[in-house]
């Protein structure tokens, strides 16, 4: 094992002396923000001198290869502890914990490791089996993936640590120029070792350790002697960042230095822009400021984004470890918030001193602290009389009292009470009362009283009016009806109750439930005339019960408005006008009923006349008997229309007392009076009873059996039955049926297609279901005959 000396053996020896005489200062100063990192990273940068001063003097590859393994390792060492020594040192203690601690100690170990195994040395590098002089680095070296990896480790804390310290010197190089000008260097210094081998000034030889040693001996010389930057940043974070105030470090120019978020806040910047600005370009009267006292506050407006504060403002000068004035300490607080309580109580008293309402104010103890003249002129005292007494003082005996605390309000809560003047006469009033913060910061409440009495007659007056028009609401023998703008039903009488069968209670609250679908629309359209203003008389609905069925109604609807003109509902006056609607439609029917009689005995009947009248004629000349039989014929047609006329006159007649009639006997007695030759009848089994005229009922079978006959034959089968899951019946034949062309004429007077039919009976059929409420309709049967279907309608 050979040993030669080379330039950079002592040097690097003498820089771990100094190494370790600074890891000593720094150990002793080890309470001190990142004095702990600072140990370590010299301990290290003296174990890496010592390790390449002896890699560089060693000529046998063994010793060589140890001392270097020995020497990277350390070096590892040194940029973990210098990168957790400037987050410590810059105030990144956020980052400064256990987490970050284990994350920098993964290279070291994993270096460590790879060198001290053998199987995993080729991953860091191979040495050569060669002797030589210098560091093994500049040998033929064989450099594995580690090596890489370490090299990048290094260079990435060496960066990393050098931007925190960059910053750290642009945010203090106002306020302690020389100090962060020194920490700058101090940082720089190992780039510039660096930057010395990069450019070959020192061959082979890895210069940038003195710079290492440089940097971590000042760092510690300077923390043992100076405290480096007083105060340091990891106070400047503890302390002013957190304060309640706003704090400005100004420097000896009288430019901001620093601004903790709170003063940037007040000054309404929320970035470092105050940083550098000159204290005057914020506060135009700074020279009346700095003459203030140290213990004294001057009050200063400013307008910050065109809101108006009040701030108070203290200044004190500090110094470096030297006792030389640094810069001045600014401290601002606001009191915006006070200042217009200040101003509020000064127009308060103003307000009193002017107003013409009765206004009074309140303490905690619900006592007059101020009542205006206009208060105490109701009530018949001097304002001084009635300050410093209890508001019960102008209460009447039984009256609740009254409680700032209870009853005031943000928003000013009106409460009714009545108050009593000084010779005992009784005011019913109301007051508005809103929670105040009087001097001191004792809590009160303002309060406005205003006499009610005349607005208390007027309700008086309405509350009868409303009662009298209540009682004309319910005593109304008309349906009344109102809803809101949203159709809410808000009003419905006794006399809707009748006439539609909901009670009150169970539509109020609801939406309206008389109108039927069909006529949604058009009672839709009516509401929006009404809502815009516009009275509706006598409109006629058809309008719907509880139980399902339907009414005739007369419907009167107008807006209702409130004393300011706004429509905010609807009311309707309804009448049940279904009789008079059914009088109606039986008299157009009996008008109906007398034009076809008349255009019977006009037509029907002229006919079988003129026969009679020529073949008299015929008669009279000739004597011949075939004149006589065509006589008879024509007089036997003229006494079957005449009877087919007073049957269809009598069966139209409306049915007044209809009783329960059951149907199969009726059809029985209608099929057994009626010539139907061989037909037959089948009768369905749920044919049941239907309320009805059992003559007329008998008259309708009848003329549909006898019309079954004599269009289908006397061998026709005729079957009648009730509707598949509906009220009504039909009657079927399995005859040649009745072309869709005809249907809608069949029932008309006089239509037929026989030659001495005279087309009453179907009109007659269809006169009869007519007058029991009933519809009929014809569709075809399941055998291809006619088939009449009747319904209620």
């Amino acid at each position: 094992m050979r040993f030669e000396l080379t330039p950079y053996t002592i040097p690097l020896f003498v820089s771990a002396g100094v190494a370790a005489i600074a890891a000593v200062l720094a150990w002793w100063k080890r309470s001190e923000p990142g004095a702990r990192a600072l140990t370590l990273y010299l301990v290290a940068v003296g174990v890496g001198c010592i390790a390449y001063a002896l890699d560089i003097s060693f000529v046998t590859p063994g010793a060589k290869f140890f001392w270097t393994r020995i020497a990277m390792v350390a070096m590892a060492v040194t940029g973990s502890a210098w990168i957790y020594f400037a987050l410590q040192y810059t105030g990144r203690e956020q980052w400064a914990n256990r987490q970050t601690r284990l994350l920098l100690a993964v290279e070291p170990v994993v270096l460590t490791v790879a060198m001290f195994v053998p199987r995993l040395q080729p991953l860091v590098f191979t040495a050569p089996a060669e002797s030589a002089v210098g560091p093994l680095s500049s040998a033929n070296v064989e450099i594995g993936p580690l090596f890489i990896g370490h090299f990048v480790y290094i260079t990435v804390t060496m960066f990393a640590a050098t931007l925190l310290f960059v910053q750290l010197f642009l945010r203090a190089r106002h306020l302690y120029r020389a100090q962060a000008t020194a920490i700058l260097i101090a940082a720089l210094v190992p780039w510039g070792g660096v930057v010395v081998r990069s450019l070959g000034f020192a061959g082979n030889v890895d210069v940038s350790l003195f710079g290492w040693v440089f940097s971590g001996s000042a760092m510690a010389l300077s923390l043992y002697l100076f405290r480096l930057i007083d105060p340091v940043p990891t106070a400047h974070t503890a302390i002013v960042e957190d304060m309640g105030d706003g704090i400005l470090m100004l420097d000896r120019d009288g430019c901001i230095g620093d601004a903790n978020p709170t003063a940037r806040r007040l000054l309404a910047t929320g970035d470092d822009s105050l940083t550098g600005t000159p204290i005057q370009d914020l506060f135009a009267k700074w020279d009346r400021i700095e003459q203030t006292g140290e213990d004294e506050w001057y009050e200063h407006a400013v307008t910050v984004d065109g809101d108006r504060r009040f701030l108070e403002l203290q200044t004190s000068p500090f110094s470096d470890h030297h006792g030389r004035a640094i810069g001045e300490l600014v401290v601002i607080r606001d009191v915006t918030d006070r200042t217009r309580r200040e101003h509020q109580l000064t127009r308060y008293k103003t307000v009193f001193e002017s107003v013409r309402d009765r206004v009074y104010v309140l303490d905690s103890d619900d006592r007059f602290t101020m009542v205006n003249e206009p208060l105490a002129s109701l009530l018949g005292y001097e304002p001084a009389d009635l300050v410093g007494e209890p508001f019960e003082t102008v209460l009447p005996e039984g009256e609740s009292p009254l409680s700032s605390t209870s009853t005031a309000t943000p928003d000013g809560g009106v409460v009714e009470l009545t108050v009593e003047t000084r010779n005992g006469e009784a005011l019913p009033c109301e007051t508005r009362i809103a929670p105040i913060s009087l001097d001191r910061g004792e809590s009160g409440a303002v309060g406005v009283i205003r006499d009610i009495s005349e607005r208390k007659a007027v309700e008086q007056s309405l509350a009868e009016t409303t009662d009298r028009l209540q009682t004309l609401v319910e005593a109304s023998p008309l349906a009344i009806v109102g809803t809101s703008r949203d159709g809410t039903v808000e009003v419905w009488n006794e006399a809707a109750e009748e006439t539609f069968g909901w009670a009150a209670d169970e539509v109020i609250g609801d939406r309206l439930p008389i109108v039927p679908a069909a006529e949604g629309e058009q009672v839709l359209a009516d509401r929006e005339r009404v809502l815009g203003g516009e009275a509706l008389t006598g409109i006629e609905r058809r309008l719907q019960r509880a139980d399902g069925s339907r009414i005739d109604a007369s419907v009167s609807v107008a807006p209702v408005s409130d004393t300011a003109g706004e429509i905010h509902g609807v009311v309707a006056v309804i009448a049940d006008v279904t009789e008079r609607k059914e009088r109606e439609r039986k008299l157009r029917r009996q008008n109906e009923r007398l034009d076809k009689f008349a255009g019977i005995v006009s037509h029907d009947l002229r006919n079988p006349l003129m026969v009679a009248s020529g073949h008299l004629d015929l008669l009279e000349e000739t004597g011949s008997q075939e004149s006589i039989d065509h006589i008879r014929t024509a007089h036997r047609r003229i006494e079957q229309i005449i009877d087919d006329v007073l049957t269809l006159a009598r069966e139209g007649r409306d049915i007044d007392d209809p009783q329960p009639v059951y149907m199969p006997t009726v059809v029985d007695r209608a099929w057994a009076t009626t010539d139907t030759g061989n037909a037959t009848l089948t009768i369905g089994d749920g044919l049941g009873t239907v309320d009805s005229d059992p003559s007329r009922l008998l008259e309708l079978f009848e003329n549909l059996f006898r019309n079954c006959v004599e269009h289908g034959g006397e061998s026709v089968a005729v079957s009648v039955g009730s509707l598949d899951g509906q009220a009504g019946f039909y009657v079927a034949d399995d005859g040649p049926g009745i072309p869709e062309s005809d249907r809608d004429g069949v029932f008309e007077t006089g239509f037929t297609t026989a030659d001495d039919g005279t087309g009453f009976g179907l009109s007659i059929v269809q006169t009869v279901a007519e007058a029991h409420g009933w519809s009929v309709s014809i569709t075809e049967s399941e055998s291809g005959g006619a088939r009449f279907e009747f319904r209620e309608s």
